[in-house]
């Protein structure tokens, strides 16, 4: 899977830039604030329909944007088993200009959801704020979950999709009750059972991820930390001094932290509901139904949903020990590209195409040697974006094999 061509129209700096793209690494290099990571921003919006950086659509619009052309537009060529299709994301300026934009989604020339689009360009995201992944709240953790599973199996989307709508009534309808303008529990009984067959998917797959993924996690994290467990200097500074919370094992492990109690994770072979994980579900639906009727009362009272996926983690740990509260910033940071990395090696087992990576400015935060580590460890046929303002991140071999482009002036432009 790999991007051959990339236009922006009116998207951030850039009025109008048309980009043919190679497969291998491409380093887009120039000082800050020219727009490196705008480029892989386009990039992600056209894998998911949104940015990863802007807190509102309208940030996207070019600030001097072309008289011509009314509107913000991204659009690439995505080539996966030998067949290519143009995605495009448009914004349009409404009428009402406290109304915003309007987004539209097209692929192959017609109109699409957003969520089609996970299906056609999977990309792998790389930032320096991966570590809020480790450390960060919960939602941060869950929508991570979302999004990757959302792209292996389109049946986790409709569940969770369906999961936040029913939830959603219920919430409101538990505002009736609580206020007396309703006293029908049949409502409420019917919507729980909605709720628990949606639900019951998006815990399994889940909580299967977080057990298919231990082995090669575990594997990983040794790789980057070495056999001993070691860590780069700052990693081993910061452990120095954290040293008296406690000892800690070398191996990294996840955990799902779920509101309902789980039956044990059956083995399975692959990320979908199948025969296996269909009973396991069903096992999951009965514990998540004993669990709303235990907590209804509590509910009553608050006036919303106090357990169900949209209230469960995922758990780093060494040994025993959380990272969010005892690791160190090395061995967290080490975690969140642990998590990164694999899920590189995820996406192309369970779709057979490898994902596009995107490293923004994500080397500059580690040592040479795992910078090394990251770029070695792409296969050679991997499509990868990174941005950098200083090139001597990269080593002369890794230079003279990529593709550089410079970026100033609001222009690309190809190594001289």
């Amino acid at each position: 899977m790999y991007l051959t061509a990339l236009t922006l129209t009116n998207f951030r700096n850039y009025r109008a830039v048309a980009l043919p793209l190679a497969q291998g690494l491409t380093i887009f290099t120039g000082p800050n604030g020219a727009g490196k990571s705008n480029i892989l921003e386009a990039i992600h919006c056209l894998a998911t329909g949104r940015s990863y950086r802007a807190r509102s659509e309208a940030e996207l619009r070019s600030f001097a944007p072309d008289p011509a052309r009314p509107y913000t537009r991204v659009a690439g060529d995505v080539t996966a088993r030998e067949n290519t299709t143009t995605l495009e994301v448009i914004w349009a300026a409404e009428q009402d200009q406290d109304a915003g934009f309007s987004k539209r989604i097209r692929i192959g020339g017609a109109p699409r959801r957003a969520s089609s689009l996970l299906q056609h360009l999977h990309v792998v995201l790389f930032t320096p704020h991966d570590i809020a992944l480790v450390d960060g709240s919960p939602s941060t953790r869950r929508r991570y979950l979302d999004y990757l599973l959302s792209r292996i199996d389109p049946n986790y989307l409709r569940a969770l999709q369906g999961y936040e709508h029913v939830m959603a009534e219920r919430n409101a309808l538990l505002r009736a009750l609580r206020e007396g303008t309703t006293r029908d529990q049949r409502q409420l009984e019917a919507w729980n059972r909605e709720l628990t067959a949606l639900g019951a998917p998006v815990i399994a797959l889940r909580a299967a991820y977080t057990a298919h993924v231990a082995e090669p996690l575990a594997a990983c994290y040794a790789s980057l930390t070495g056999k001993s467990g070691e860590l780069d200097s700052q990693g081993a500074a910061e452990s120095r001094q954290d040293a008296e919370r406690g000892p800690r094992s070398t191996g990294l492990s996840l955990r799902y932290e779920s509101t309902v109690p789980l039956p044990p994770t059956p083995p399975c072979d692959e990320l979908r509901i199948n025969a296996l994980l269909q009973t396991w579900q069903a096992d999951i639906q009965a514990a998540f139904a004993a669990t709303l009727a235990e907590h209804t009362p509590r509910e009553r009272a608050q006036a919303v949903t106090v357990v169900g996926p949209h209230r469960d983690d995922l758990a780093f740990l060494r040994g025993d020990h959380p990272l969010a509260a005892y690791g160190s910033r090395g061995e967290q940071r080490l975690a969140a590209l642990t998590l990164k990395l694999t899920e590189i090696a995820l996406l192309h087992a369970e779709s057979g195409e490898w994902p596009v990576i995107l490293l923004d400015d994500f080397l500059s935060e580690l040592d040479a040697q795992r910078r090394q580590h990251v770029l070695a460890s792409l296969a050679p046929n991997v499509q990868a974006f990174a941005t950098t303002s200083d090139l001597q991140q990269f080593s002369q071999d890794i230079v003279a094999a990529a593709h550089v482009l410079h970026v100033g002036n609001d222009t690309v432009s190809g190594a001289q």
